[in-house]
C-alpha cells in the first residue's frame, strides 16, 4: 500500500485555560503509531498570555496553533481549525484534558471506521484521573429530563448505556456522544458543514450526532479504546449554580436554541 493510501486524520483542540495538561497530551499524541499522518490544530480561546506563551512554547514545526483575540466559542474555534486542517479523512476531536496513553488508540479507531463505513461519529471509553467512568454516550435529551438531571445529576446519570460493551460487545450504536474525545468522518463532517454555530459552546455535540441519525449512519461508542480526562467538566453543577456560573449560563443558552430546533 501507497503511503498516500493511508488515511489522513485531523486532530483538532480548542483550549480554554488547560494549556499545561494540554501540553502533556500533546506529547502523547506525538507517540500515537497514526501521528505520521496526523495534523494538529489548536485553537486557544482563553485569551490568556500566560496560556499562550505555554502553548507557543510546546508547538512543532508541523503543527498549527491559532491564538484568538477574542473567546470565539467551541464551535466555531473548531470549525476555524477544520478549515485549516484541510481536506483529510477523518476529524478528530479532543479536548485540552484528554491523554491517549495507548500508543496504537487512534489506529484501533481508524481501522474500526474503516470497516463499518455507516458509522459517521465514533467515541471511545473515557475515565478520569482518579479511575471513575466518563458518561461518554446519553440517550437524546428532553427539556424535563434536563431539567430534573440538573436537580439531581447522580440520580439521572446514564452510564448504563455503556455497561452494554464487555469482552464480546465491543462496539454499541447510541444516540449522541461527547464531542471531547470523538472521530467524525470528513465527508459526513462536509455535507453538514461542521459543528452548527448557533451553539457557542454546548449542545451542538448533540446536534451533530442527530443529523448524522437523519441521515441513515450510525453514531456509536466502543471499548477498544479507552482514554483519560481530568473530570472536570465546565458545564459541571445544579440549577442553583446558574447564577454564579457563567459555562452555566451558556449551557442553557445553547439547550433554549436546541429545543427551538427539535
Amino acid at each position: 500500500m501507497q503511503d498516500t493510501d493511508y488515511p489522513r486524520i485531523a486532530t483538532i483542540i480548542v483550549n480554554f485555560h488547560k494549556a499545561e495538561r494540554l501540553v502533556a497530551g500533546l506529547e502523547l499524541l506525538r507517540l500515537q503509531t497514526m501521528a505520521p499522518r496526523m495534523k494538529i490544530v489548536i485553537v486557544d480561546n482563553s485569551v490568556s498570555r500566560q496560556e499562550a506563551e505555554i502553548l507557543r512554547r510546546h508547538m512543532r514545526p508541523n503543527e498549527s496553533l491559532i491564538i484568538s483575540t477574542e473567546n470565539l466559542g467551541y464551535s466555531r474555534a473548531v470549525n476555524l481549525a477544520a478549515r485549516i486542517a484541510g481536506r483529510n479523512d477523518y476529524i478528530l476531536l479532543a479536548s485540552p484534558d484528554i491523554l491517549v496513553e495507548d500508543r496504537r488508540a487512534i489506529q484501533e479507531m481508524v481501522s474500526l471506521l474503516q470497516g463499518e463505513p455507516r458509522i459517521a461519529v465514533l467515541a471511545t471509553l473515557q475515565h478520569n484521573d482518579d479511575g471513575s467512568p466518563v458518561e461518554v454516550a446519553r440517550q437524546f435529551p428532553s427539556f424535563w429530563r434536563q431539567i430534573l438531571r440538573r436537580s439531581n445529576p447522580r440520580a439521572f446519570q446514564e452510564l448504563h448505556i455503556q455497561s452494554a460493551l464487555d469482552d464480546s460487545v465491543r462496539i454499541i450504536d447510541v444516540d449522541w456522544v461527547q464531542s471531547s474525545f470523538v472521530m467524525i468522518r470528513q465527508a459526513f463532517w462536509d455535507e453538514v458543514s461542521g459543528l452548527d454555530e448557533a451553539y457557542k459552546v454546548f449542545m451542538a455535540d448533540i446536534a451533530i450526532c442527530w443529523r448524522a441519525h437523519e441521515r441513515g449512519f450510525r453514531v456509536a461508542v466502543t471499548s477498544l479504546v479507552n482514554v483519560r480526562a481530568d473530570g472536570l467538566r465546565a458545564s459541571r453543577g445544579g440549577i442553583r449554580d446558574i447564577i454564579r456560573s457563567r459555562p452555566l449560563r451558556i449551557h442553557l443558552r445553547d439547550s433554549m436554541v436546541y429545543y427551538l430546533r427539535h
